[in-house]
């Protein structure tokens, strides 16, 4: 039998929730669920500033010269270049409208307009050179 493995996010996902129930445990009535997925040992949330100055700390370590928000802005490129659809990249940057993502990100769509009218322009030659019921 195959066994499908879980998306590498959920599996990350499915070991922090694994991690927050030991913390639980150890910690007893200390603990505050907090619903937050990163918390601290208590349950509480981590301070923003927490990850970048932990992110530091790895990239330092591994001699990579870029800061934790570089790699946002990676991930917001990376996505609308797969052609993933503005709003869906704003919501996952918490931009408040997807206005502020297109101003951002203008740059990292540029190339998808070239892609749009390419695709229009395959549709539309298809169409034309598709038979029609009058052409028998």
């Amino acid at each position: 039998m195959v066994r499908c493995k879980a998306p590498l996010g959920l599996d990350a996902l499915q070991r922090q929730r694994f991690r927050q129930s030991n913390d639980a445990f150890k910690a007893d009535t200390g603990y505050v669920e907090s619903g937050y997925v990163f918390t601290d040992p208590f349950g509480a949330p981590y301070e923003p500033r927490a990850f970048t100055l932990e992110f530091d700390k790895v990239r330092q370590a591994a001699g990579v010269h870029k800061r934790l928000h570089d790699a946002r802005h990676t991930a917001a490129s990376q996505l609308l270049a797969a052609g993933v659809d503005v709003r869906t990249v704003s919501g996952l940057l918490g931009h408040a409208s997807p206005s502020i993502t297109l101003n951002v990100y203008s740059h990292a769509i540029a190339g998808l307009k070239e892609d749009a009218t390419e695709r229009l322009d395959a549709r539309l030659r298809a169409a034309i050179d598709r038979p029609r019921k009058d052409d028998k």
